[in-house]
């Protein structure tokens, strides 16, 4: 592959603005696989950091009033642009830590573009909101026991009480369109049968990496998914 253009120095991203390190201390950074200088770094300060801290919490107090489905559109966004330089950066990911391409470019940076889809996602879905503007239920996936040791039960009465907090539960409201409300672990259960019996689902975005990737190994070999 063409190895990746890097500038010579990179500075510290601080409340919209490129910054030297407050001393001007920097680092360089090595390639693992020749020790060839990759570029030089700002050090950040505690200084710095407090800084980048602050700023952020400054702009939270506007960020927190633009609307969801804007929020939402700038993950999209950040996640586009990631995979239109997918390549560059998984060959700088490989330079600056020594991983093979195929994992940097398969996992590594798949990965992060689904993270920004993902949180997207559900901030859409999990902002009390409908499409329209509308109140709307939460839809919860798990909950938790939270045992504190200084209040430790025995056995039978802990039995009990766990068992009344999940009939209660099962009994409860359910949200519109649910079925049920699972108690925990049982979902759980219910998708390690599934994928016993059926195997695991391989998703849309994942099938092309697999492709891809045997594609660029000259592999003969056809996936069960490929119909």
């Amino acid at each position: 592959m063409k190895k990746p253009h890097l500038e010579s120095t990179y500075k510290l991203f601080i409340n919209g603005e490129w910054k030297e390190a407050s001393d001007k201390a920097t680092y360089k950074s090595y390639c693992p696989a020749n020790g060839e200088v990759l570029a030089e770094c700002a050090q950040a300060t505690r200084e710095d950091v407090e800084d980048a801290i602050t700023a952020a919490w400054a702009a939270f107090e506007t960020w927190k009033n633009v609307p969801v489905n804007e929020r939402a559109e700038i993950l999209n966004k950040v996640a586009d642009i990631i995979d239109e330089n997918r390549e560059h950066l998984a060959m700088v990911e490989t330079l600056d830590n020594g991983k093979p391409i195929r994992e940097t470019r398969s996992i590594d940076i798949p990965l992060a573009i689904r993270a920004f889809h993902f949180h997207a996602d559900n901030m859409k879905a999990l902002n009390g909101k409908d499409e329209n503007g509308n109140n709307c239920m939460y839809h919860l996936g798990h909950f938790f026991f939270v045992i504190n040791p200084e209040f430790f039960m025995g056995l039978d009465t802990f039995k009990k009480t766990a068992g009344d907090i999940c009939r209660g539960l099962r009994a409860s409201a359910k949200a519109p369109g649910a079925e049920r409300i699972y108690t925990a672990g049982e979902k759980e259960y219910l998708s390690w049968q599934f994928r016993k019996d059926k195997g695991v689902p391989v998703g849309e975005a994942i099938q092309k990496e697999f492709i891809q990737l045997r594609d660029e190994c000259g592999l003969d070999y056809k996936f069960p998914f490929e119909g």
